[in-house]
């Protein structure tokens, strides 16, 4: 399954459907799954401008923080009455996205012909799209279309459980491994730790054999030499040779 494969690699998925008879399926479905939803109303930009999107979404975890920790009963009525209508505002339209990092890796789309802004913008930003469309749709843009009745309530329900359920396998199989890479990780840290001490034990033993003889003095003489004071200099020994000495020569001249 795609988005089964899409999921174990740990990568984002979004559904998108925002029409009376799916936006509850949608947002039932991918809050089992834990994945983000859009069931009110597609902002445009959503996905080509998220930053922006971002930016109103920690407007909103600040206007939270705000009313939690009690900084709102400070205020006035008026100005705590207008907080509350922009973060009533920003949760209807950003709930659902509030954990993307950035633009999603896929995109399940009820009714593309009345999603077009959505579809748009995955085209522009090459996202895949698997859509659930009737015969009033093309089907040309979409990636993988999924024919049926996107108007019933009971059919949209079947396909997108079918979907969440695929979801939630990847994300167990990502999950698990991400374990195994964690043992693996651990049992080479064991290794090298393992290494490590053979290494220090090699060298205590070639620290602990003992000297050949005369080895001590060379070395305390070397020890010496290299610690004299470099002014010291050592004066090499005169030897005179008898044949040039100056009696040798007045006694051959004498005679």
């Amino acid at each position: 399954h795609y988005l089964k494969t899409v999921a174990s690699r740990g990568e984002n998925v979004l559904f998108v459907g925002t029409k009376r008879q799916a936006k509850n399926v949608i947002r039932d479905e991918a809050r089992r799954a834990e994945i983000a939803y859009v069931s009110e109303r597609w902002l445009g930009g959503s996905m080509t401008n998220f930053s922006v999107v971002k930016s109103r979404i920690e407007r909103l975890e600040e206007l939270e923080a705000m009313e939690a920790d009690g900084r709102m009963d400070r205020m006035g009525k008026k100005q705590v009455s207008s907080l509350n209508r922009e973060r009533r505002k920003i949760k209807r339209n950003l709930d659902g996205i509030r954990k993307l990092n950035g633009p999603p890796d896929c995109v399940v789309i009820v009714d593309p012909r009345r999603e077009y802004n959505c579809l748009a913008e995955c085209r522009k930003l090459k996202i895949p799209v698997i859509a659930i469309l009737d015969t009033d749709s093309d089907p040309t843009p979409i990636d993988i279309p999924i024919p049926a009745n996107d108007d019933a309530m009971r059919s949209v329900h079947v396909i997108l459980s079918f979907l969440s359920d695929a979801i939630m396998e990847g994300v167990k199989q990502y999950e698990s491994g991400l374990s195994a890479k964690e043992r693996v990780e651990a049992n080479r840290g064991k290794e090298a730790k393992k290494e490590a001490k053979k290494e220090a034990k090699k060298v205590e033993v070639v620290d602990s054999t003992p000297a050949p003889e005369g080895a001590s003095e060379t070395v305390s003489a070397v020890a010496e030499i290299a610690t004299a004071p470099a002014t010291e200099s050592v004066e090499a020994p005169v030897t005179i040779d008898s044949e040039s000495s100056p009696q040798n020569n007045s006694e051959k001249t004498e005679s």
